[in-house]
């Protein structure tokens, strides 16, 4: 098989561009919130580039789908291993064990390239808890090589049309990336997790680089050369107007997506060549960009383990990233003796087997051997995996909390929306944020009947967004239980994690979120019900069980350094829409202590969700001040 001779120098750029946008967008540097759309340009030059492989082989009669295989294994594998093994180490040393044992299962799932399957299932990829997965941005590595397993098959089925019906073999080619792409907008609301990660959806994008390579030469002859170069220059300048235009309030992906897909398209179809293309620090950048990409995310989850992922260190996150991504190049990638099968197979097996053993193993003699940390430290960081039967009490004591996997049919109405008219009744509704105050409402207040609607990733809104059970089950309760129950309702608790607003699932701007709110509570003084909204509370940068471990190594108790100024920026924000007599400003309050070092229990079990100890004590807080 003939190596591609002609250096693509616009390839280079595409690829500086794209990996840039995505290592800004991740170290949230500002005016690149759109920055994760670099890896749908990845995807459409990958496409390009197997299509030119594969078709020109056709024709030349040389191509070996044994050949092309192995290239692709001797490309992405030798550097991923080393990551990969890096990873697992490093886990050892400087993690605790409950997050060494799941960076061992990512490493195992990275390794095979069924990441995205499993992220598919139980992480979305713009949810705040997913930002600590340290392989989380291997998922798209997992559908490149789907795409290079499958898309030489069908091409070598279509391998006679395409010699000899170029028509027909255009309008099949065209008519399964149509049906790609129209799966992808028929799902990607309802199933965005599904539409996201998986290939069948992200086939179309890759198969838009094959366009562009099957009309390359059409496109060149149908236009001047000043007209081509003008269109290039508009594709570059709208791809960097990516990054800030575009944020993750936006569905993705979508026909929002056509905009990074269809201005790659063109770039690469027309094939100019500008002479700051060959800029050396544009093609230098274009070079290490897969090292770039495999590195820069688990340099930022480091930093963001120990709290300090944050604007300040923004320039040593990126000069680590670089200097990683040039060792990666230029001594992996570069050095032939790593794409042999004799290193790619025993570090395939030492990766696989050493993941296993770690996952069920995460305590192992090894790990005490070189971890940081002592046995006390590591019983405080594993907290929440050591207490996980009292958090699903604390969060469902009564079955009235429904998660994002839940159907509304296991919602029992009867059962959490039972008005008792001897007693006083409250209602309370949100997110987990409202779930978690389940336990400790129903212990200390006997004066009250508590019903609930606690449903996740929904804001408690009269026709909110979010997943399709939550909502459906929100809008029960706006449109039907509260018009018919209002006069037995003595007041509404609403609690909700409002930095919600910045998942793709929410898809809400600030603005949405204050015309929400208004249309909430205007609906309460319509009914005339009392209403309580529990404000924003405090997250961290970190677990708290983490800032805990942190400060008993450094012999310090100070937490306010892992707060995240987002939530405290949102808490402001909330209380200039809130009337304050329904307002219930808990963002570090006073009195609450956050630590009992004699039981060793923390107040919060996450960056942003309390424990039970933490629900008693805000309980008490409301009982005492008289809200209710």
């Amino acid at each position: 098989m003939n190596k591609i001779k002609i250096f693509r120098y616009d390839i280079g750029a595409l690829r500086a561009l794209s990996v840039l946008s995505v290592v800004l967008y991740h170290f949230k540097v500002p005016f690149f919130t759109g920055g994760f759309m670099g890896v749908d340009v990845f995807f459409v030059i990958s496409g390009f580039l197997m299509s030119k492989i594969i078709l020109e082989g056709f024709t030349k009669e040389n191509f070996s789908l044994k050949i092309f295989y192995e290239k692709r294994v001797q490309r992405l594998m030798p550097a991923l291993l080393v990551l990969l093994l890096f990873v697992i180490l490093l886990s050892n040393i400087f993690f605790f064990a409950s997050d060494s044992r799941l960076n061992s299962k990512y490493s195992f799932l990275s390794l095979f390239f069924i990441s995205n399957v499993y992220y598919w299932l139980y992480i979305n990829y713009f949810d705040l808890s997913s930002q600590a997965n340290i392989l989380l941005h291997t998922w798209s590595l997992s559908v490149e090589w789907q795409f290079y397993i499958l898309y030489p098959l069908v091409l070598l089925l279509l391998k006679k049309t395409y010699k000899s019906v170029r028509r027909k073999f255009l309008l099949i080619y065209f008519g399964i990336l149509l049906a790609s792409f129209i799966l992808t907008l028929l799902i990607t609301k309802e199933h965005n997790n599904f539409s996201f990660y998986m290939f069948p959806t992200r086939a179309w994008e890759m198969m838009f680089g094959g366009l562009a390579f099957l009309y390359s030469d059409f496109l060149k002859k149908s236009m001047s050369d000043i007209l081509k170069k003008t269109l290039v220059i508009i594709c570059f300048t709208v791809l960097m107007f990516c990054n800030p235009l575009i944020n993750e309030s936006f569905i993705w992906p979508s026909a929002y997506t056509l905009i990074p897909v269809i201005t790659t398209f063109f770039i690469l179809g027309l094939d100019i060549k500008f002479l700051l293309f060959q800029n050396k620090i544009i093609q230098f950048i274009g070079n290490i960009s897969y090292s770039l990409y495999l590195w820069h995310w688990p340099i930022y989850i480091i930093f963001k383990y120990y709290g300090v992922a944050n604007e300040l260190n923004i320039i040593p996150m990126c000069l680590l990233s670089l200097i990683f991504s040039v060792l990666s190049f230029y001594f992996i990638e570069q050095n032939k003796s790593f794409s042999t099968y004799k290193v790619i197979i025993p570090l395939f097996l030492i990766i696989s087997l050493s993941s296993v053993y770690l996952f069920y193993y995460p305590t192992n003699k090894f790990s005490k051997l070189v971890s940081i940390y002592d046995a006390s430290t590591f019983e405080i960081a594993n907290y929440n995996e050591a207490h996980k039967a009292e958090k699903d009490k604390q969060f469902n004591p009564c079955g009235c909390f429904i998660t994002g996997g839940d159907n509304i049919k296991d919602f029992n109405k009867e059962k959490c929306l039972k008005i008792d008219k001897s007693k006083k009744n409250m209602l309370l509704i949100g997110d987990s944020h409202s779930a978690q105050f389940s336990q400790t409402l129903r212990e200390k207040l006997k004066d009250y009947n508590l019903i609930e609607v606690s449903a996740g990733y929904t804001f408690p809104f009269p026709n909110p967004k979010g997943l399709k059970d939550s909502r459906d089950l929100m809008s029960f309760l706006y449109s039907d239980f509260i018009p018919k129950n209002a006069s037995d309702i003595d007041v509404v608790l609403i609690s909700v994690h409002w930095m919600m607003a910045k998942q793709s699932v929410m898809g809400y701007e600030k603005e949405e979120i204050k015309t929400k709110l208004l249309e909430m509570t205007n609906y309460y003084s319509k009914f005339g019900i009392k209403f309580l909204i529990l404000g924003q509370t405090e997250s961290y940068t970190t677990t708290f069980p983490r800032v805990v471990a942190f400060n008993k190594i450094n012999d310090n108790n100070e937490f306010s350094k892992y707060f995240s100024n987002e939530t405290a920026f949102m808490n402001i924000f909330l209380k200039t829409i809130i009337p304050d007599k329904n307002y219930v400003d808990l963002y570090n309050l006073k009195g609450i202590t956050k630590f009992d070092s004699n039981k060793n229990i923390p107040y919060m079990f996450d960056d942003n969700h309390f424990t039970k100890y933490g629900t008693d004590q805000i309980v008490d807080y409301l009982l005492k001040n008289k809200y209710f």
